[in-house]
């Protein structure tokens, strides 16, 4: 992963470890500047992830990887962020989740009926 504004590596570099994310990303949203995270990340088999912004140790860029416990029982094939950094997240499982994008935490969910998500 690169910073699109000076083209500086940010991790994966030969002496720093990349990040085990440990299973496939559907989607990535970058965050408006007012939140800790940096990019939210939708998942198959329900998961869901936050990036946080990258700390400068001993001269290198590191991120830190957050998974999260969420209401999704299945792939996650959609999320979006509006300009106040609301996040939300869809399922193949009929289930829209809200979360809250400065710690991360799922804050609501809504279950769609299934004749709903068939249309």
């Amino acid at each position: 992963m690169n910073n699109l504004n000076t083209g500086a590596l940010i991790y994966n570099n030969a002496n720093v470890e990349p990040i085990k994310i440990d299973f496939e990303i559907a989607h990535m949203k970058f965050f408006f500047a007012q939140t800790k995270f940096w990019i939210a990340v939708s998942c198959w088999e329900g998961r869901v992830a936050f990036i946080s912004r990258p700390t400068v140790s001993q001269g290198r860029n590191f991120l830190k990887f957050k998974k999260c416990k969420c209401s999704h029982s299945r792939d996650v094939v959609t999320l979006d962020i509006n300009k106040e950094n609301q996040l939300v997240t869809g399922s193949v499982d009929n289930v829209i989740c809200f979360w809250n994008s400065f710690n991360g935490v799922e804050s609501k969910k809504i279950t769609l009926p299934e004749s709903v998500a068939s249309v």
